[in-house]
């Protein structure tokens, strides 16, 4: 960026929004300028080529969801990058350790009737149009539902007292769920190789009160004419981007209502699989103390246990630091399989979303009530400056092919804008 003083778009962060605003726009002869406080593409998608010594470790998004009509999917294709197209035989949970024991047969069943259940009323009052706590439809007195609670955030980042019905309802999700085997991280990074971006270069204000917009960073200021925001809504409700005047009070109330949650991904590597459990296996573990751990046994066929944790644990752990999370998993597989488990630990990765300062938190998910608030982040803040990232889409909220779609709304936006402005 050095020495450039003027563009027709500024898109602000290289998530998959960014990325594909910026492709968008460039494809459609404007000069971009896109900006990412970090030193990598990617946002919350980030794979670690070396994160583990079993295989590279994806630190973000790991599964392609809806992949049917995942974009990315067809760049895995062309490009021969592995992934697992096969969903997992029944319901969840496949494997079960409850308070250091393994369940048996009739107890996981009788804990995925109870997802199912759970799940299907938390929809039921969405479609009736209900915006309300998920926690209020379901039986929250069942000895399951310590376990519910932690999945239940783990795939809305939220637990269900903070869960809206309505936004739950209104998420579409075909069940298409794929992980990819190199990394979802890095396919999207591979997608996007050669993209030119200005690395390390964080936005600090947005003048938006003269002709132009004046974005402003620490290698100097940027006039454009449009400006694409394509970071997390808790970035901007937290205001660690300054914007003046400051945003109407409609977009601010959506920002705070549709905040990030908070999940994290932990990966251990050992030195060999571990007997009589397969591969590609899905289980849960309520530990001890009764929080809930989302396991993942030998995916690929490698010697792993990946965990995920999600809600106010995710939460409080992805701010102590990677060593605290990392204690955390160890101290749960050890009860389970015994403390020899941890001398066969050859490696661990740990994720830290929560404690991110670009970032700060998983993904995004409506507070009960205001659900229908979402809406407005998807429309122009004004005609000038706009909205992009999985939290702005409708309906494809929470994952990364909903940020790259949101990236293209914000563009055809822009080119309305300049068509009907004479600028184009």
């Amino acid at each position: 960026m050095s020495g450039r003083r003027e563009a027709d778009i500024v898109v602000v962060g290289a998530g998959a929004a960014g990325l594909a605003a910026a492709a968008a726009a460039r494809a459609g002869g404007l000069d971009v300028v896109l900006l990412e406080a970090k030193d990598r593409i990617g946002g919350r998608a980030f794979t670690d080529p070396t994160g583990l010594p079993s295989g590279p470790f994806d630190v973000g998004c790991h599964w392609m969801h809806d992949a049917s009509e995942n974009p990315f999917t067809a760049v895995a294709l062309a490009t021969g990058c592995g992934f697992r197209n096969k969903t997992h035989p029944g319901r969840m949970p496949h494997w079960l350790a409850l308070g250091g024991r393994l369940a048996d047969a009739a107890e996981r069943h009788a804990v995925a009737d109870y997802y199912a259940a759970s799940f299907e009323a938390i929809r039921a009052a969405g479609e009736r149009g209900e915006d309300r706590p998920a926690l209020d439809v379901i039986d929250a007195a069942s000895p399951h539902y310590p376990l519910f609670h932690g999945w239940c955030a783990a795939i809305m980042a939220v637990p269900p007292a903070r869960l809206s019905t309505l936004d739950y309802a209104t998420c579409l999700d075909t069940g298409e769920n794929w992980p990819v085997e190199r990394g979802y991280g890095a396919l999207i990074a591979a997608a996007f190789a050669g993209a030119e971006v200005d690395l390390n270069c964080p936005v600090r204000r947005i003048d938006r009160s003269g002709p132009r917009l004046r974005v402003e960073t620490d290698r100097g200021a940027i006039d454009a004419e449009d400006v694409i925001l394509a970071v997390s809504t808790t970035v901007l409700a937290d205001e660690a981007i300054r914007i003046e005047p400051g945003l109407p009070d409609d977009v601010r109330a959506a920002l705070d209502a549709v905040r990030l949650g908070h999940a994290e991904r932990i990966g251990v590597s050992l030195d060999a699989k571990l007997d009589g459990l397969g591969d590609h296996v899905a289980g849960h573990i309520l530990t001890k103390a009764g929080d809930e751990i989302g396991l993942m046994i030998h995916e690929f066929g490698r010697a792993e246990l990946t965990g995920y944790l999600s809600g106010d644990l995710a939460r409080d752990l992805g701010s102590a630091g990677p060593e605290a999370a990392f204690a955390f998993h160890r101290d749960a597989l050890k009860d389970i399989f015994g403390s020899g488990i941890e001398a066969r630990i050859t490696g661990w990765a740990a994720s830290q979303w929560s404690g991110d300062p670009d970032i700060r938190g998983a993904y995004s998910a409506a507070r009960p009530g205001q659900a229908a608030l979402r809406a407005r982040l998807s429309e122009p803040v004004d005609e000038r400056l706009h909205l992009a990232g999985e939290a702005t889409h409708p309906n494809r909220f929470a994952s990364a092919h909903g940020a790259y779609s949101s990236g293209l709304r914000a563009v055809s936006a822009v080119r309305a804008r300049r068509k009907a402005a004479g600028l184009e």
